[in-house]
């Protein structure tokens, strides 16, 4: 769903500007010469032989190199004469004619020209297309669903992605066959040509945009598969990278072929502009280049927790900007990739196990026999076989007891130690495992009757 109405957005923005490169002042002068001559000679003889010895105004101005041209119809020599030297048409307004005026010209010289028939059957050839692509997309999408039944696979992505394009695509069959059958003076004519151009041009740039996509969810599968973490990480990345990569070539593509349009001095400018962009621009540079070192460095992965610039928290996105923290208090926390890359990160969740220490502190009206006798109850809570699997390692994964000893004497009484490292690192169940280890400890103590002070456990 944000891919349909990230590629909807970049339609809009690709016909907004269609529709201003086709109605800007000599868009539609690109007809060739040779037909705006001919469909001119055709006008002036029809006109001669209704009314001998008079010429009317042709309805759609036709403007030379060095202006608008008069309203009148050119003559058979000037036809002859510019039949092969382009002339632009429409491409100014004549004299003394609104812009109202001049459309409703050019609308009853298509509607004149064609007959109902010819028009019904452009309705229905439209129609045909809008219906059987609807139709078409929702089959699609139904397939989708169906074989997303058990979990989005590449097949299920592959048959929703083509939904879409499929029904742009019948509905521009549908307007070609239509457009087709009509006869067009060259400037509708143009215009239909280009339009057509345009919505088959979106149609393909839609149908990759969606399989970059389709892309995407086959290497997440297949790093699944592999244990890894990568589609987490870079696939987001590389997926909006190549989506920005394929609007702008569309871009440029729609201007270059459909509107003719010359990019070279745009791209020299761009070339120009960049600079001065990324002078002005050099946090953001600096917090891009930064997510490429997270990438091909990954000192974390996202779902890793992890503990920077005073947040702890799980790594919930890693964008072109920033990464997104969700701290264990519930907040979203944004940090710009610069400061990421610049400063010391903890990765929590790459620690072999979590080390635990538990200090008891015993009343210093204790004996020395119940000093020995504490430390006995603890060590044998420890050595309980219940107790006793997560907690036999040391941080390097060799065998090693849990440590209990008298770390310090206070005047408030003997404070009594019991380090440990508890394998596998999951924090909900290191905690589970610290709750029935102090509950035994102290049932134990409690029933040998040895006085207890304060118990502090830290991580």
């Amino acid at each position: 769903m944000r891919q349909t109405k990230s590629f909807l957005f970049v339609l809009a923005s690709l016909l907004g500007l269609a529709v201003a490169t086709a109605v800007a002042p000599g868009a539609v002068g690109r007809a060739s010469g040779a037909e705006a001559a001919q469909a001119g000679a055709d006008k002036a003889a029809m006109e001669e032989r209704q009314h001998p010895g008079q010429r009317s105004p042709l309805p759609i101005p036709f403007a030379t190199a060095d202006g608008p041209a008069p309203n009148n119809s050119p003559t058979a020599a000037e036809v002859k004469s510019n039949e092969h030297s382009p002339v632009p048409v429409g491409a100014d307004l004549p004299p003394n004619r609104t812009v109202g005026e001049w459309l409703h010209e050019l609308g009853d010289s298509v509607v004149r020209r064609n007959e109902p028939s010819v028009w019904l059957g452009f309705l229905i050839a439209v129609a045909s297309g809008l219906v059987v692509g609807r139709l078409s997309a929702v089959g699609l999408r139904r397939a989708a669903q169906y074989l997303r039944r058990d979990g989005e696979t590449v097949r299920s992505a592959a048959v929703g992605s083509i939904a879409g394009p499929t029904a742009l695509l019948f509905l521009t069959v549908g307007l070609a066959i239509g457009a087709g059958l009509l006869t067009l003076d060259p400037t509708w004519r143009w215009l239909s040509n280009k339009s057509l151009a345009l919505l088959g041009t979106l149609t393909a740039a839609w149908l990759f945009f969606n399989l970059i996509g389709v892309a995407e969810v086959a290497l997440r599968r297949g790093a699944q598969s592999d244990g890894s973490s990568l589609d987490r990480q870079w696939l987001p990345l590389a997926r909006k990278t190549l989506q920005v990569i394929l609007a702008a070539l569309v871009l440029l593509f729609v201007l270059d072929v459909v509107f003719e349009r010359d990019i070279g001095a745009w791209l020299a400018g761009l070339g120009i502009a960049g600079i001065a962009v990324s002078l002005a621009a050099q946090d953001s540079l600096k917090n891009l280049f930064g997510s490429m070192t997270i990438i091909f460095d990954r000192p974390f992965l996202v779902g890793e927790r992890i503990a920077c610039l005073g947040f702890d928290g799980v790594v919930e996105e890693i964008g072109f900007r920033s990464t997104k923290l969700r701290t264990l208090a519930g907040n979203l926390v944004t940090i710009p990739n610069a400061n990421l890359v610049n400063g010391p990160v903890e990765n929590i969740s790459r620690r072999p196990a979590i080390r635990r220490v538990f200090e008891v502190l015993l009343s210093r009206t204790v004996t020395g026999e119940q000093l020995a006798r504490a430390l006995e109850i603890v060590r044998a809570a420890c050595a309980d076989p219940e107790l006793a699997g997560p907690i036999g390692l040391d941080v390097n994964g060799r065998p090693q007891e849990p440590i209990a000893t008298i770390s310090a004497v206070s005047p408030d009484g003997f404070v009594v130690a019991l380090t440990y490292f508890y394998r596998p690192p999951d924090f909900v169940e290191c905690n589970r495992h610290a709750d029935r280890l102090l509950v035994r400890v102290v049932s134990d103590l409690r029933s040998e009757g040895i006085p207890l002070g304060v118990i502090r456990g830290t991580e």
